[in-house]
């Protein structure tokens, strides 16, 4: 039973936007991956430890209805790169949370967290669920969903072995994170690519993180 967001969601999708897989919940990453892995943390951290969310690459705010509801966050922090994707995504939360629940929300479109505002003021958990895979030309980033699966080149210096497993951009989120974090605060990966556990925990490691695998498949 769902307390905290309407039990049916009417929602807009953003061109840029993947659309949820309503025909095989498997497959789709809200429902399988990041829905399940907020629900078993939440059992782990304490309410005063889970209620102000920030996610990064937020698509269309599903995720962040998953956190309002899993989390019980009244204060939630959204971004990605467009500004339509993040207008919509603000908007689907709003219209989808239950009638007696009052979140404040952040929203802002930019690179990483470069959007966020800084009366968002520090989160409890950071989750980020980005993309792997490198495409040569920048511009192809605002076309079509793109920005989805892809990333445009990056001029920032990240260790070989991140650069090699294709983690750059989830090295990155780490590292934009950290300033945004309260005490005992978390930044939760959701990384979609074949990479030893071993090496995803080296990229936390060197980022200033004491990392712990929630869930592996």
């Amino acid at each position: 039973m769902v307390l905290r967001v309407k039990a049916e969601f009417d929602i807009e999708i953003a061109e840029r936007t993947y659309p949820p897989i309503l025909s095989d919940l498997e497959r789709d990453w809200v429902s399988s991956v990041a829905a399940p892995a907020f629900s078993l943390l939440a059992r782990q951290r304490a309410p005063d430890l889970r209620r102000r969310f920030c996610t990064i690459g937020t698509g269309s705010g599903l995720d962040a209805l998953a956190a309002a509801e899993n989390f019980g966050a009244d204060r939630i922090a959204i971004t990605d790169l467009f500004d339509d994707v993040v207008a919509i995504a603000a908007a689907n939360i709003s219209a989808n949370l239950a009638a007696d629940v009052g979140v404040e929300i952040f929203a802002g479109a930019g690179d990483l967290l470069t959007g966020l505002q800084t009366e968002a003021g520090l989160f409890d958990v950071v989750y980020e669920n980005l993309p792997n895979i490198p495409v040569a030309d920048a511009a192809a980033i605002a076309v079509g969903r793109t920005s989805g699966a892809h990333l445009a080149p990056r001029a920032e210096v990240v260790p070989e072995f991140v650069r090699r497993q294709d983690l750059t951009l989830h090295w990155l989120a780490l590292a934009a994170a950290r300033p945004w974090l309260a005490v005992g605060g978390v930044v939760l990966s959701a990384i979609g690519s074949r990479v030893p556990l071993a090496t995803i925990a080296e990229m936390s490691q060197t980022v200033g993180y004491a990392p712990r695998a929630l869930t592996y498949g």
